[in-house]
């Protein structure tokens, strides 16, 4: 029988606690291959996204689906680009900070600044 997880009251796994997932994730390295190779190394990927971008979709709902498409496959051929934030505060050492990060699903249109 395998042991139970253990946590603490927060959720967290306490130390010494086995991993639920020894294995860690799954390399998907397949997918990103294919894309690869059935898109020419994405150049076919770019030039949708430049065609979109000079306007040579005939609707705003061509466009929106040329931009959904291009971040599917660049997410899975490239991987999703590194956010970094670099922030710099002067407050007291035990000051509370609340950080909240939010998913912003908008795609760009034509009135879109890029």
């Amino acid at each position: 029988m395998a042991k139970e997880i253990e946590r603490d009251k927060n959720g967290r796994y306490k130390p010494g606690t086995a991993s639920p997932n020894p294995g860690g994730r799954p390399n998907n390295k397949g997918i990103s291959l294919y894309i690869m190779e059935k898109t020419n190394n994405l150049e076919e990927v770019i030039d949708i996204a430049i065609n979109a971008l000079r306007k040579d979709c005939k609707t705003a709902a061509d466009r929106s689906e040329r931009w959904r498409a291009v971040e599917y496959l660049t997410d899975r051929g490239i991987g999703k680009a590194i956010q970094q934030q670099i922030v710099e505060l002067d407050t007291p050492e035990d000051a509370k900070i609340k950080i909240e990060f939010v998913k912003v699903d908008k795609v760009p249109n034509e009135n879109s600044i890029i």
